[in-house]
């Protein structure tokens, strides 16, 4: 009889063992639930109050703000003098037309702005390769003076010239020839241009360098049928085309960005010694030519044995490249090195 009761005993601390067990996890995980909602809510009130600051922050600024309106935009190019035409325009908030003066304040040097069309204007023209980011306004009513910085940077280069990127894709095929090296590269090429507005391309054009000097240029076709021939030749081989391409015969003029293909086929014999560089050539309307390079892809570094160089390979992949590396005026002359801004 005492056995069957200290069984029975034991069974039932057990079984309240396991009760507490699963009760004790059941409150884990209730406490678990409870504390990530007041997660959720501390952070849902922390957003809020973020939210409130942000549209406080807002009001007072528009409120001290002394423009309803203050913008700028690109003009005309200077070729010869290179640089790049900005018309800035204003709309105070308060102001007498014939009494309150303007006068537009760019890295210490006043323009003075003319009032026509209940606005103030005034076109600068700033250097295509330096940029610009002091700026303010001075309102002058009757022998009071207010003044506002604007929160401007500008860039002439990158926003009103071309920014043209080119890429080499696919597989490349080399071997130790003869005399050299015999090196068949990527068939892909894509070339993208970005610009702010409306722009021209004149002209696309691959350039073959060999230890430095040019020795030949192959024309990109940019007619609808040139790139639809480019297109077909490299769908052959199994590459995924971008859309859309862009041709010359749709429009001469793009709005922001552009982008053309062309299939490279051709095998090059590279001497001993020698480092082949492949570039593309781009010239908007202004005349501008802006040389750009596919980096490591588009280039063939070989040994004076006529193997392919690793170790020269290896730097240059290591390069950075900043395209355009360079831009040359209409002239021939360059105005623009990427391995060199103090040249601009």
């Amino acid at each position: 009889m005492e056995k069957n009761l200290s069984r029975l005993a034991v069974g039932a601390a057990c079984v309240l063992a396991v009760f507490g067990l699963f009760k004790t996890a059941s409150l884990k995980q209730e406490i678990s639930r409870l504390q990530s909602d007041l997660n959720n809510q501390i952070r849902a009130l922390n957003n809020s109050i973020d939210a409130i600051y942000d549209n406080v922050d807002a009001m007072l600024e528009e409120q001290n703000n002394l423009f309803s309106v203050s913008n700028w935009a690109y003009g005309d190019i200077d070729v010869e003098a290179k640089t790049a035409e900005v018309v800035c325009t204003i709309v105070p908030k308060a102001y007498t037309p014939g009494v309150t003066q303007a006068v537009m304040v760019c890295g210490g040097q006043e323009y003075p702005m003319s009032y026509a069309d209940n606005r103030y204007t005034a076109t600068l023209s700033l250097p295509l390769f330096e940029p610009a980011g002091d700026w303010q306004v001075r309102l002058a009513d009757n022998g009071s003076l207010r003044t506002q910085r604007l929160d401007w940077f500008l860039d002439p280069k990158s926003e009103a010239l071309l920014c043209p990127q080119v890429s080499i894709q696919g597989t490349s095929t080399g071997r130790q020839g003869e005399k050299g090296y015999d090196w068949t590269p990527a068939p892909m090429v894509v070339i993208d241009i970005e610009k702010k507005g409306a722009f021209q391309v004149r002209s696309v054009e691959l350039v073959e360098v060999l230890d430095g000097q040019e020795i030949g240029r192959i024309p990109v076709d940019l007619t609808e049928e040139g790139q639809k021939a480019y297109a077909e030749a490299l769908s052959k081989q199994s590459f995924a085309i971008p859309e859309p391409v862009s041709t010359v015969s749709a429009s001469p003029d793009y709005q922001g960005h552009a982008n053309f293909l062309y299939c490279l086929d051709k095998l090059y014999l590279i001497p001993r010694g020698s480092l082949l560089e492949l570039f593309v050539d781009v010239v908007d309307q202004n005349g501008f030519r802006y040389r750009c390079s596919p980096g490591f892809s588009g280039c063939m570094a070989v040994t004076l044995e006529g193997e392919r160089d690793d170790v020269r390979m290896k730097e240059i992949e290591m390069d950075f490249y900043e395209n355009p590396i360079l831009i040359f005026d209409k002239d021939g002359s360059v105005i623009y090195d990427a391995s060199e801004p103090s040249l601009s």
